[in-house]
């Protein structure tokens, strides 16, 4: 730095005077100016070194009569086989630093077109229910059921309980039929949806034909399927 010119006067700077400038301590730039050796890995060298260790993964990788191995085949294959006394983290450790993992999977059929989010024009077209449970002080474990309006997110209902059947599963509803439509005469709500899960309590012979009492059209929430 010393020995460097300044373009625009043209004159040579010392390191004292440019380190007052700048306020930094003279002992930081010449330390970070020293040669340094690279930082090793503690501990004793392993007996088998990486360089040898990795084709003999890749041979593996290739032999094998599967595809897509994960570490753990690949551990007890050299462990058995080759009688590599090698630990799994390792064999992990290089098989994540030079991509011979098994990729992950990627989703199969349709792509997902719903957003997540039902809006209705008008309420009273689409109402949605569904049960939790929460623990309280004094009685343990609760069940929750509530119903709310697609149409403004409004709570039409909220029951809970210390048994989670159909009976009480209904209670929300009917307080949301008795404070929009008046009561809970037959075919009192004609037009409205319900949408739940496929839930006990949902699919029971009771709730189901509460709702056609009631004149409401069940609509169920789609089952998801987990790739095999």
């Amino acid at each position: 730095m010393s020995a460097a010119i300044s373009p625009s006067t043209g004159r040579r700077y010392g390191m004292r005077l440019v380190t007052r400038i700048w306020e930094a301590p003279r002992s930081s730039i010449f330390y970070r100016r020293q040669e340094r050796p690279e930082p090793r890995r503690r501990g004793p060298k392993p007996v088998i070194p990486d360089e040898v260790l990795i084709p003999m993964i890749r041979e593996d990788l290739v032999n094998s009569p599967f595809r897509e191995e994960g570490h753990r085949k690949v551990y007890y294959r050299l462990k058995h086989e080759k009688q590599l006394k090698v630990a799994p983290k390792r064999i992990l450790r290089l098989m994540r630093e030079h991509a011979l993992l098994s990729p992950q999977r990627a989703p199969k059929g349709e792509a997902k077109t719903h957003d997540g989010t039902i809006c209705t024009e008008k309420p009273n077209e689409l109402w949605g229910t569904d049960g939790t449970t929460a623990q309280v002080v004094a009685e343990g474990t609760v069940w929750i059921f509530g119903a709310i309006e697609h149409w403004n997110a409004e709570c039409v209902g909220i029951h809970a309980c210390k048994i989670g059947d159909r009976f009480n599963a209904m209670e929300p509803v009917k307080q949301g039929l008795r404070k929009h439509h008046g009561g809970l005469a037959k075919g009192i709500a004609a037009g409205l949806a319900l949408r739940c899960d496929h839930g006990s309590q949902y699919t029971s012979d009771y709730f189901q034909t509460e709702l056609k009492h009631f004149g409401i059209r069940r609509s169920c929430t789609p089952i998801s399927v987990s790739s095999p």
